[in-house]
């Protein structure tokens, strides 16, 4: 084989140094534009700060998440992300005698446990050393991490919220802050004047859009976590047609500054059979909790919470339903129970006697959740893939054309029965003239 020529090598050998050398101009162009860029940016933004001032820091690191020390409450909150966001306001909200209180000093509890600082403010005048004992929560109030503190008057409140800045300004590790609860805080003036010369609508309401007003930004910067606790009341519809709805206490003011409102409503009692009594002792509720304003997970999807009443929120309950959704517990019947326990199958009599066996080996079927099914979540992962259909005066030029046609047929098929009739009741009409001629 004889080699190629020399003029066709030197041919190739130019071409490639020429594009050698047009790769070089390019790459010189693109980092010239992009200094370009990055001077112009850097001669922009001191032009933007003298105009606009401070910014949003968007690199800030992610919220940070801690666990409330229930399952259901962790994926009410942030659908498994980590339970509760810091530095946000989060109320609770229920009829009389659901737990509202119960579910504060259970997070309150699994907090202080892990050595944050908790400030329990109560307004009700409720919070007793029998049910501090009860709670297990004693030790933490003799080394100040738990401090339980009765008020009355905004006015306490705001020297209280004030302080409480200050603490954690000069280097205080203090997480959370309970308010138990809002609606019966109390305007100074209803203290200090007659209560039949007081003629001031809306004074609790203005009195709470102030105080929002006045710590929504100092207490999110300083990352506190505050639950607030409201009463349901009964909104009377006055208008025509307005339906009377039971909603949470408080102005609007309340409702717009909370980043996470939770709703509670109970479905039954808790119940067990004790010697001595005839009927079944009631000692905690079964609820649905469900969030209706949320910035972490959907809102508007109730989930199952077992509350023991003085004792916390059991987390062998919602393992106990969580296994009977995902179907590892079979339910032949409303009152018989069948699970595998270690590769044997274990039959119960009475969701009691289930949940009893739950509590026992509580980390075992944990586990089983936590692998098999990814936790106690909101949604499956299958119902959070799939795509929610809804129709609006936008997309209803979508709707196939074929549905159309049939609805113009079926309203052909109208006007021939409402033809037919007006013509059958003329025939009447001149059937009787004519008898009446005869």
């Amino acid at each position: 084989m004889r080699g190629r020529p020399k003029k066709e090598v030197e041919v190739q050998s130019k071409k490639e140094t020429t594009k050698k050398v047009i790769k070089k101009e390019v790459k010189e162009e693109k980092s010239v534009s992009k200094s370009k860029l990055k001077k112009e940016e850097t001669k922009s933004t001191p032009i933007i700060d003298e105009i606009f001032g401070e910014l949003i820091a968007l690199d800030k690191p992610e919220d940070h998440f801690f666990p409330s020390g229930s399952l259901v409450l962790d994926a009410v909150l942030s659908n498994g992300a980590g339970g509760i966001p810091s530095g946000k306001f989060i109320s609770i909200t229920s009829s009389e005698g659901v737990g509202k209180s119960t579910i504060c000093l259970h997070i309150a509890r699994n907090c202080c446990a892990k050595g944050y600082k908790c400030l329990f403010i109560d307004t009700e005048v409720g919070t007793q050393a029998t049910q501090l004992e009860n709670f297990s929560m004693m030790p933490f109030v003799r080394n100040g991490t738990f401090i339980p503190k009765n008020i009355q008057t905004y006015r306490e409140l705001d020297d209280t919220f004030a302080k409480a800045l200050k603490y954690v300004n000069e280097g205080g590790k203090l997480k959370f802050i309970f308010l138990d609860s809002l609606t019966d805080v109390t305007p100074d003036q209803v203290l200090t004047t007659n209560i039949a010369d007081i003629n001031q609508p809306g004074i609790d309401a203005r009195a709470q859009s102030l105080f929002f007003r006045k710590y929504k930004k100092p207490i999110t910067d300083a990352g506190i976590t505050v639950f607030f606790v409201l009463q349901q009341r009964t909104k009377i519809g006055m208008s025509w047609g307005e339906k009377s709805v039971d909603q949470g206490a408080g102005s609007h003011a309340a409702k717009h500054a909370m980043d996470i409102a939770l709703e509670l409503t109970r479905k039954n009692y808790l119940t067990k059979t004790v010697k001595g009594h005839a009927e079944p002792i009631k000692f905690g509720s079964e609820c649905t909790i469900q969030s209706i304003k949320n910035r972490y997970a959907p809102p508007f999807i109730p989930m199952t919470l077992h509350i023991h009443w003085g004792k916390g929120v059991s987390n062998s309950g919602a393992i106990a339903s969580a296994l009977i959704l995902n179907g590892i517990a079979k339910t032949p019947s409303s009152k018989k129970f069948i699970i595998e326990y270690q590769g044997e199958m274990k039959e119960f009599l009475g969701k009691p006697r289930f949940e009893e066996f739950i509590k026992e080996h509580l980390d075992y079927y944990k586990d089983i959740i936590e692998n098999k099914c990814g936790g106690i979540r909101l949604l499956r992962e299958e119902d959070e893939s799939k795509p929610v259909v809804t129709y609006s005066d936008d997309n209803i030029d979508d709707i196939e054309d074929d549905d159309v046609e049939e609805s113009d047929e079926e309203d052909d098929v109208d006007d021939i029965k409402e033809d037919g009739i007006e013509e059958s009741n003329t025939d009447l009409l001149e059937s009787k003239e004519e008898k009446q001629e005869s």
